[in-house]
C-alpha cells in the first residue's frame, strides 16, 4: 500500500487493489488491513487537498449586469 500511495495512485484505485489482493486469497492466508486502511485513510485526507476542485464564486447582480451591458444586441 505504501508503494502505490508513493506513486500517486488515486485512494479509490488502491482500495481495489488491497480488495483484488483479499478476494484472491485462501481463507486462512487473508492478510489482514488494519494498518494499510489506516495508511489508506491518511492518504484520502492528503488527496483531497492536493486534487480538491475548487468552484468559482457566485456571479453577483453587478457583475451579470457589467456582462449584459457587453453584449451587442444587434449581432447577438
Amino acid at each position: 500500500v505504501a508503494e502505490l500511495i508513493e506513486s500517486g495512485k488515486s485512494p479509490n484505485s488502491i482500495s481495489v487493489a488491497m480488495s483484488a489482493i483479499r478476494t484472491w486469497m485462501p481463507d486462512d492466508k487473508k492478510p489482514g488491513t488494519h494498518e494499510a486502511r489506516g495508511m489508506l485513510n491518511e492518504d484520502k485526507k492528503e488527496w483531497a487537498r492536493r486534487v480538491g476542485v475548487k468552484k468559482a464564486p457566485a456571479i453577483t447582480d453587478t457583475m451579470l449586469r457589467a456582462m449584459v451591458q457587453t453584449c451587442d444586441e444587434q449581432h447577438p
